[in-house]
C-alpha cells in the first residue's frame, strides 16, 4: 500500500491533478455561472497542491493545508450547481 504513494506514477498524479484544478479555477474565475469566491477557493486549494504530500514534512503540511480550501471549493459549487438545477426544474 506504501508503494503506491511514493515514486513517478504518484507525482504525475498529483501534477495532472493540480493542473486540471488549476484550468478548472481559471475557467470559472472568467465565467458567471458558479461565482468568483468558487474559483478563488479552487485557485487556493491548486495552489497548496503544488507541492505532492511526498516530499517531506513540507508536502504534508501544504497537501493537509489544501484540504480546507479544497472542502470550501466542493460545497460552493456544489451549492451552487443544486441551485441550478432546482432553477431549471422550476
Amino acid at each position: 500500500m506504501l508503494a503506491t504513494w511514493k515514486g513517478t506514477a504518484f507525482d504525475v498524479y498529483y501534477f495532472f491533478n493540480l493542473v486540471t484544478l488549476l484550468v478548472l479555477a481559471l475557467l470559472l474565475y472568467r465565467s458567471r455561472v458558479l461565482g468568483r469566491a468558487t474559483a478563488v477557493w479552487g485557485l487556493a486549494a491548486a495552489v497548496l497542491m503544488a507541492v505532492p504530500s511526498n516530499f517531506g514534512t513540507a508536502g504534508l503540511v501544504f497537501s493537509l493545508a489544501s484540504l480546507l480550501p479544497w472542502a470550501v471549493f466542493a460545497i460552493l459549487g456544489g451549492r451552487r450547481l443544486l441551485a441550478l438545477v432546482a432553477a431549471a426544474r422550476a
